[in-house]
């Protein structure tokens, strides 16, 4: 008899649901094909499931497809493979394969509000979480950018309200996932090793509102070449743009951030009263207000949160200033297109560290950037020959390739000068030599701190 769920990848989002399924006296059998010391070495937490009789884990391999005899339903981990041999001979015998959202979702009475796009997701879900929190509402802050939405289902009630980043990886494996209101920041290549194709890429992200209705709402940023071209049936459009007028959202006017409702136009506050730089930081902010106030949110409140708001930890974050060069710490920008952004987001001249693991994407447009902004790149990890090939077409001269992290920061700092700005934007993911991009941008500021002691 199929009793038991099958978790694949013990992560954040796999232990949580294992533990939420295990509480609720369902048999779980948690697998990940890392071996089991360096699972509790990441997440200590296996060591309290391990306790649990509910939970089988399987470490270290892959699970036996007779694994499947007992299984009526998968729960994948974001980043998983969906071309794994259980998963295809799940497929086959129509196990459900599901996501760690959609299992919250079944179980949520509070709403969601969902926040996707290429770069963006993370600084914009956090800006909107505090707006709700400063409303008064009990808002939890949730999703890709840190803690699964399962962790708080059985806390959440019908008047608070989730405030969730979402991947493309866990759209993938949606079925009835329906945010009340959901934003597509944009749209550029990444994970295109995964999805293989940008078109593929694209519906993955589209999904996010499959199943929305007009009782929901999709807010639209008008200025992206690839989402102002989809159709967006059967749900409510909102808009943002810092190219032109809305009929009912948000835009920049060159000046100030507007919200427009109906007939009725507020000025919310002027780009320069902001403390998060660029201008792709106002696109975010657009977001935020539309998302905010349409959901509910005085201006008052939005206003406040605006202009106290600091940003995002390792997402264009000060970390110090030493001998008059001001490090940056960027290790949010695990693609090409963020990086750029964040290039631009500098008036003063950039020693550039970049490179990671293997997204098979191009780096031309990326480098194309650099011109009267970076004056020295230090690269490494295994995009580092790749980019380095790229600086060759390109004639960029100013590039070094180093074999640790540690090297180098002190590299991209003997190459600075007063004045300069060493900016982590490294423009690839961090597996391989991190955990994740937070674990990277910790490292980096943990090395740039002992660089100030000496």
């Amino acid at each position: 008899m199929r009793q038991n769920y099958l978790i694949m990848g013990c992560a954040r989002s796999g232990l949580a649901t294992a533990k939420f399924l295990a509480n609720k006296g369902e048999h779980v059998i948690l697998t990940d094909s890392k071996e089991e010391s360096k699972i509790i070495e990441s997440f200590p937490l296996v060591l309290e499931l391990q306790k649990n009789p509910n939970i089988k884990l399987i470490f270290g391999q892959q699970p036996d497809l007779k694994v499947l005899d007992e299984v009526k339903e998968i729960i994948m981990s974001p980043g998983v493979p969906l071309n794994l041999p259980i998963l295809e001979k799940a497929r086959e015998e129509k196990i459900k394969i599901i996501s760690e959202i959609e299992l919250a979702y079944r179980y949520s009475k509070a709403p969601i509000i969902a926040i996707t796009g290429t770069n963006g997701k993370t600084t914009t879900t956090t800006l909107v979480g505090e707006i709700f929190k400063n409303s008064g509402r009990k808002t939890f802050v949730v999703g890709n950018i840190g803690d699964p939405i399962i962790n708080y289902i059985e806390e959440a009630n019908e008047e608070d309200v989730f405030i969730a980043e979402i991947s493309s990886f866990q759209l993938e494996t949606i079925e009835n996932f329906k945010p009340v209101m959901t934003t597509i920041l944009n749209i550029s290549p990444d994970h295109l090793d995964r999805h293989k194709t940008m078109e593929n890429y694209i519906d993955a992200k589209y999904r996010i509102i499959e199943n929305m209705n007009e009782e929901n709402i999709f807010v639209l940023n008008k200025d992206d070449s690839v989402l102002s071209l989809r159709k967006t049936p059967n749900v409510k459009v909102l808009a943002f743009s810092i190219k032109e007028k809305v009929r009912q959202g948000a835009y920049y006017d060159g000046e100030s951030i507007i919200l427009v409702d109906e007939d009725e136009e507020y000025t919310i506050c002027k780009r320069k009263e902001l403390k998060i730089p660029g201008m792709h930081n106002v696109q975010n902010a657009l977001a935020a207000v539309v998302l905010s106030y349409f959901g509910g949110v005085s201006i008052q409140v939005i206003q406040d949160t605006l202009l106290s708001f600091k940003g995002v930890e390792h997402r264009l974050e000060f970390v110090s200033e030493i001998d008059g060069i001001t490090f940056i710490n960027d290790s949010k920008g695990t693609n090409t297109d963020a990086s750029t952004i964040a290039i631009k987001a500098f008036d003063t001249p950039i020693v550039l560290i970049a490179g990671g693991y293997d997204k098979k994407v191009s780096f031309d447009e990326w480098m194309d950037s650099f011109e009267g902004k970076v004056k020295y790149l230090v690269v490494l990890g295994a995009t580092a020959d790749q980019i380095l090939e790229t600086a060759e077409r390109k004639n960029y001269e100013n590039i070094e390739k180093v074999n640790t992290f540690e090297e180098a920061v002190l590299k991209a700092y003997e190459n600075a000068e007063n004045g300069d700005t060493v900016l982590l934007s490294p423009a690839c993911a961090s597996w391989g030599m991190f955990v994740d991009f937070e674990e990277r941008g910790r490292v980096f500021k943990d090395i740039v701190k002992h660089l100030g002691g000496k």
